[in-house]
């Protein structure tokens, strides 16, 4: 009893009332500190062999820059040969406008050949830019390569044990040839050349013309009421407005300039003074015999010229030429008139002979038998009247006399008919002449027009390898430890990381922000301003290339300020107003082109799958890449084809025939005004500098050695 006992007690020690053991605690602790240590030690593999991907990612993202900068350099050069096609066609304009003004004739012809210059430069750049970016196409997979290669090598180093080696494919891998876009701007020029002097000479006719009817006009204002309060027909008219107490149409206006005066402002005077004195001679204020007839003379002299003025008032003062009728200043001109033949003179018989009156209710007209004319008087044989005393050449003295002393109105009014009839002689020489100027000067401008409208269609449109996307593959070559750093009894010791490996593809997006334009108008900046002291037809361009220079950014309202810096430092100022017109009509017609802005998006690599870079291009090796892929998700492995076949394909790309230091000059920009040159330079990776190869050709043979490495097993353990 007492052994059995003892036994008992024996058991319940390793055991409690809840079946809990200490050999099963034990076993438990131990197992869960293996599966802690074991986690933690998939958890670091797992995190050091996803480190390779960012470094993937990180080289796609290096090669796909390499293109967004050779799209900057593509679009910088398309900017130039803009801003330089407008410029032609600015200076050509701007010429023609100086056409318009004799007094530029010499500048006219310097901004045409400025405009010729402009556009040869043009030529020669847009070539030149043409078979740089061709050759820039042909080096950027090699570029592409070594931006990759070196991103790769940069997070490679002691500090995280890591020797990555990266390629990278440029999908497609070729560039499309560049189009030598073409327009008309050498005809356009051809026709400027030829059609400018034409204008010049007929603009220099037309401004002389203009000047004598400007003239003219200045006279006829001066003789009006430009010389008031000195001795003018408004002076002259104020005394009989007076005694009107003022006229209701305000047809004795004072005008203050010659600007605001016209000749139809004289003619309404001319009438009011002509009617006022027409009705203002009361014959029963004198008793003098002849002095009632010197009225009744001047009464009839003035209703004859009111009628004269009122027969040509519809068309004087609706058109733009005024004629004043010409009154009597001698006998002369009296036997011109209906005064001369008009039958109104009382005349008597007596035994002297006949004797002709000038009124009726003369003394001596008592009994007058018929009515005379003063033709019949002059030529016929009548006795002088002892009262009224009249004789042929009293009628004719009535104007005769005021036309020749500056107290006179007629005296005035003459030299405003005078002045009117110059006038009108220049305008009807003046107006044809404009109308050719004109004519020749707007059919340059639409082709200029047309120029414009069409410029849109005439770029520089690049298509370089990588425009799909690139695709980079990177491998880790470093033998690192399983349990470095991590050492533990728990987990195996003695082995090591195999051989990583990722693949990650990148693309290019577009950034709605205005950094792709300000980055071309960054480049561009400043360099018209390099002109320096110049004059003339070079500052003029100089000026407006400055303006210009914006129209990849700005569109048309780069274009219109850049015209219009232009013709501000062109005085169009004249006197038959062409200058003016000529300004306004280029800039009219340049601003009905429409020219619209390039809509440029900064282009900036983003990491994308693989897959939709590959799918973008027909290309073998896109294609290869798919099949391999697709291959290797079906079966669940690493196969290794993917890698090999790319790095073989990697090496054929590979060109870097070109680079010299650090740099690539695309193009150079030469302004044909001054010494200015600006080059378009595309920065080279430190790891191509020089054409070197090295650094990718050991990336190609470090990619394709770790490909036949890899037996097809799992990386890890």
């Amino acid at each position: 009893m007492r052994s059995r006992c003892g036994l008992l007690r024996a058991r319940v020690a390793l055991r409690d009332e809840h079946g809990m053991t200490t050999v099963s605690m034990a076993v438990c602790i131990f197992l869960s500190v293996a599966l802690i240590f074991t986690g933690a030690q998939l958890y670091r593999v797992q995190s050091a062999g996803a480190g390779i991907q960012e470094v993937a990612d990180t080289a796609a993202l290096a090669a796909e820059n390499e293109v967004a900068e050779f799209m900057v350099a593509a679009n910088t050069c398309d900017a130039v040969v803009l801003s330089m096609t407008l410029l032609a066609g600015a200076m050509y304009g701007a010429g023609v406008v100086a056409a318009c003004v004799p007094p530029l004739a010499e500048l006219s012809a310097s901004l045409i050949e400025t405009g010729a210059k402009v556009a040869e430069a043009r030529d020669r750049f847009r070539d030149t830019a043409c078979e740089g970016l061709e050759q820039l196409q042909r080096l950027l997979p090699f570029l592409a390569a070594a931006n990759a290669a070196g991103a790769a090598r940069a997070n490679s180093g002691a500090a995280s044990g890591a020797e990555y080696a990266a390629i990278a494919m440029l999908v497609p891998a070729n560039g499309e040839p560049l189009a030598r876009p073409s327009d008309d701007l050498a005809e356009v020029g051809d026709a400027v050349e030829e059609g400018a002097p034409a204008i010049r000479e007929t603009a220099a006719a037309a401004e002389q013309a203009a000047r004598e009817a400007q003239e003219a006009k200045t006279r006829g204002f001066m003789a009006d009421c430009g010389a008031y309060p000195g001795r003018c027909m408004y002076e002259r008219t104020l005394p009989w407005e007076e005694r009107f107490g003022g006229f209701a149409d305000d047809s004795n206006a004072l005008y203050a300039s010659v600007d605001a005066w016209s000749f139809q402002a004289a003619y309404r005077r001319a009438q009011a003074y002509f009617i006022a004195r027409a009705e203002c001679d009361d014959l029963e204020v004198t008793s003098n015999i002849e002095q009632k007839a010197d009225m009744v003379l001047r009464a009839r002299y003035y209703v004859y010229v009111t009628r004269l003025l009122e027969d040509g008032e519809q068309e004087n003062l609706a058109g733009d030429t005024v004629r004043f009728p010409e009154f009597v200043n001698s006998m002369a001109d009296l036997r011109a008139t209906s005064l001369y033949t008009e039958m109104r003179y009382p005349v008597t018989e007596g035994e002297a002979g006949e004797m002709m009156h000038v009124y009726a209710d003369c003394p001596g007209a008592g009994g007058w038998v018929r009515s005379g004319s003063i033709e019949e008087l002059e030529t016929g044989s009548f006795t002088t009247c002892p009262y009224c005393k009249f004789v042929p050449s009293d009628l004719a003295n009535v104007g005769s006399i005021n036309s020749h002393v500056d107290t006179g109105f007629e005296y005035h009014y003459e030299i405003v008919r005078k002045a009117a009839d110059e006038y009108n002689e220049a305008m009807e020489r003046l107006d044809p002449l404009k109308e050719q100027v004109e004519g020749a000067a707007g059919g340059l401008f639409d082709q200029l027009g047309a120029l414009v409208a069409d410029v849109g269609s005439q770029r520089i449109h690049a298509q370089p390898p990588g425009r799909s996307g690139a695709i980079a593959m990177t491998v880790d070559t470093a033998r690192v430890g399983a349990d470095a750093g991590f050492e533990s009894s728990f987990i195996a010791g003695g082995q090591t990381l195999g051989l990583r490996a990722a693949v990650s593809g990148a693309t290019l997006v577009g950034d709605s922000s205005d950094s792709g334009s300000s980055v071309i108008t960054s480049l561009l900046d400043g360099f018209a301003g390099d002109g320096g002291a110049a004059v003339g037809a070079a500052r003029v361009a100089l000026d407006c290339w400055s303006g210009l220079l914006r129209a990849y950014e700005d569109g048309q309202q780069a274009l219109s300020d850049g015209l219009e810096r232009a013709l501000d430092g062109i005085p169009v100022a004249s006197a038959s107003g062409l200058g003016a017109w000529a300004s306004g009509a280029l800039q009219e017609t340049m601003g009905a082109a429409g020219l619209e802005p390039v809509q440029l998006d900064a282009l900036k690599p983003v990491t994308v799958g693989t897959a939709d870079v590959a799918q973008a291009d027909t290309g073998q090796l896109s294609v290869r890449f798919m099949q391999v892929k697709q291959a290797a998700l079906a079966a669940s492995s690493s196969s290794t084809d993917l890698f090999s076949a790319l790095a073989a394909g990697a090496q054929a790309q590979m060109e870097a025939a070109g680079i010299e230091g650090d740099g690539v000059v695309v193009a150079q920009v030469e302004f044909p005004i001054g010494d200015a040159i600006m080059p378009i330079t595309i920065a080279v990776p430190p790891a191509a500098e020089g054409g070197d190869m090295s650094v990718v050709a050991q990336c190609i043979d470090a990619v394709a050695a770790a490909a036949a490495w890899v037996s097809g097993v799992r990386s890890w353990q």
